[in-house]
């Protein structure tokens, strides 16, 4: 018991200073997108003056039904961009955007027309110039709007300049388990947070609870049918389109409430069915079908950042295993240690790597040596979950399958064992094996709670 409750808390600990730097960055990134924006309002003001003086100059001549729509228009169109300008500038406004489709489509047609209205008004169509630049302002507020009226509602309720905690989900909502994945102990896998019906439960409230728990992911089910499942996967600071190890322990705690069989699963990178079942002692266990896997050779230009990241050359990569960038649900680059040694001394730059990762959209660098052709040992960097190192990684796993066959070393039906976690003190034993005909996967093991 004492040292799953020292484990959890070095979770917790490890979560909370590998993610600081992550939310800097994000914030640096928002207020630089908030400048930009800025820039851009003045200078559609700026535009707007100098399109409708002329007609406003005393004693000119009567105004047109043309000239007449632009001044209107760009009469209202000042003030709001001059109030957004005031907005973006408000301390309020810094902290969080939205991740809706609309309003990411809404952003991009506010630029088209703020584009189109510059274009007009160079060519004084004024028409048109005043109803774009109008139009672009009018989307502008709602976008504004849209990405930020979550934080208003909260700011409002909250003491001014107080640091508020966590929004911790209500008593009636399905309890928060904790389960650690490809593992037969507590002490073993990778641990993740289960909810096994999160229906109640906002996406703010599940980052919350994921936050709180500090694991790598966090699954949430959202019951659909009968053994149907909508699932979503959050980490301490975002939400992820697939999660091997947390659909695992998901799997195993569905087969302990509702028996074996198979449930199917709908994530965000597709339908996701796992077969559940159980041993004559009653130990579970879930084998999931990945969705689809994809490979490509990794680029030099790709690579050679990351090997500095990470303190590796080129002779620390076996040559018999090109870099590749595989896919299983999330992208992972995919790297070939020379040695076992050399895979066992894993000290990188978590900054520097965490910047090219997420500048690329990988989710894990995946690192593996070749025991034998069917065993492999792997540890898997995971700046962008906020953590150093993940002990198991079954997407990765999943991908890394994927990439194997790609390279015509391993038929299909073979099964693979892949070893990870071992270094850092959470041995988890993975297994995986091709579908003949099919470009997924499956990826097996055991999950057992944390008490």
């Amino acid at each position: 018991m004492d040292e799953n409750i020292q484990d959890e808390a070095w979770w917790r600990r490890q979560a909370a200073a590998q993610g600081e730097w992550w939310r800097k960055r994000a914030a640096a990134q928002q207020e630089q997108t908030l400048r930009q924006n800025n820039l851009m309002y003045g200078g559609l003001i700026a535009i707007g003056v100098v399109l409708v003086q002329p007609f406003l100059t005393p004693g000119g001549a009567a105004l047109d039904l043309s000239a007449q729509i632009c001044v209107v228009a760009f009469s209202l169109a000042i003030p709001l961009l001059s109030a957004l300008i005031v907005l973006n500038r408000h301390e309020t406004y810094r902290r969080r955007s939205t991740s809706s489709v609309f309003v990411l489509v809404a952003q991009q047609a506010a630029l088209g027309l703020g584009y189109v209205g510059v274009v007009a008004g160079f060519w004084h169509i004024m028409t048109i110039a005043g109803i774009a630049i109008l139009s672009a302002t009018v989307l502008g507020v709602a976008v504004h709007s849209a990405g930020y009226v979550q934080v208003e509602e909260e700011d409002a309720k909250a003491t001014p300049g107080a640091e508020q905690p966590p929004k911790r989900h209500d008593d009636h909502m399905s309890e928060v388990l904790r389960y650690t994945a490809f593992t037969t102990t507590p002490t073993g896998g990778n641990p993740a947070g289960v909810v096994l019906d999160a229906r109640e439960l906002s996406d703010a409230e599940m980052l919350a609870i994921a936050a709180e728990l500090g694991y790598s992911e966090t699954a949430f089910l959202h019951p659909t049918g009968e053994r149907q499942y909508r699932i979503q996967y959050f980490s301490p600071l975002a939400e992820v389109a697939f999660c091997g190890h947390a659909t695992i322990a998901a799997s195993v705690a569905l087969g302990e409430r509702i028996g074996p069989g198979t449930v199917n699963l709908t994530t965000q990178a597709g339908p996701v069915p796992v077969d559940i079942a159980a041993d004559p002692t009653g130990e579970i266990t879930a084998t999931l079908t990945s969705p689809p896997t994809s490979t490509r050779q990794a680029s030099e230009e790709e690579v050679r950042p990351v090997l500095a990241a990470l303190g590796w050359s080129a002779d620390d990569l076996d040559p018999a295993y090109p870099a590749h960038v595989a896919n299983a649900g999330n992208d992972h680059l995919v790297l070939a240690a020379a040695s076992r040694s050399r895979l066992a001394d894993l000290d990188y730059d978590f900054e520097a790597l965490g910047k090219i990762m997420a500048d690329l959209g990988w989710t894990t660098v995946h690192l593996f040596w070749p025991e034998s052709p069917t065993v492999y040992h792997a540890r898997d960097p995971f700046p962008p979950g906020g953590v150093v190192e993940d002990p198991a990684t079954g997407a990765a796993a999943a991908a890394f399958t994927g990439y194997l066959r790609t390279l015509g070393r391993l038929e299909d039906g073979t099964v693979l064992t892949i070893h990870q976690g071992v270094d850092m003190g959470r041995p988890s034993l993975l297994t995986c094996s091709t579908i003949p005909g099919d470009s997924r996967v499956t990826v097996s093991g055991t999950a057992v709670p944390i008490q």
